[in-house]
């Protein structure tokens, strides 16, 4: 084989081993921050999924949660709401399709990083910061 097509084979091999084990690297306990962007002077933006509190018109807050996701399955731990929702894993672009409140979500997964840390971005861009529980 020639130099070229051997770093390509390489290179396709270690594409289809390490992303076809994408879902079992996402199954386990979560504990999941949201990003908060400035999005001008007065506004931010973060992921719907986020649980918040609101004081008064002028204070926000954004909360964490944890998060557990089986084979089928996921379940979300917000204040001392439990919640155990389906999903729809997609291999070819790692993303978790699911509903929640009327809402639709799909959270692609991010990976590169740290074997206990993950990234999950929605719809629009916005993510979601996962670190694993013991």
């Amino acid at each position: 084989m020639k130099s070229g097509q051997k770093i390509t084979f390489t290179v396709l091999l270690v594409m289809v081993f390490g992303f076809s084990f994408g879902q079992t690297e996402i199954l386990g306990r979560w504990e999941v921050s949201c990003a908060i962007e400035k999005t001008s002077l007065s506004s931010i933006a973060f992921s719907s999924l986020c649980p918040i509190s609101q004081k008064d018109s002028s204070s926000l807050t954004v909360h964490d949660f944890e998060m557990k996701i089986g084979k089928t399955e996921i379940t979300l731990i917000m204040d001392s709401l439990i919640t155990t929702i389906g999903y729809a894993w997609n291999g070819d672009v790692h993303s978790l399709e699911f509903s929640f409140k009327n809402n639709n979500y799909t959270l692609k997964v991010l990976s590169g990083f740290e074997s206990n840390r993950i990234l999950l971005k929605d719809q629009d861009g916005l993510l979601l910061s996962l670190i694993e529980k013991e």
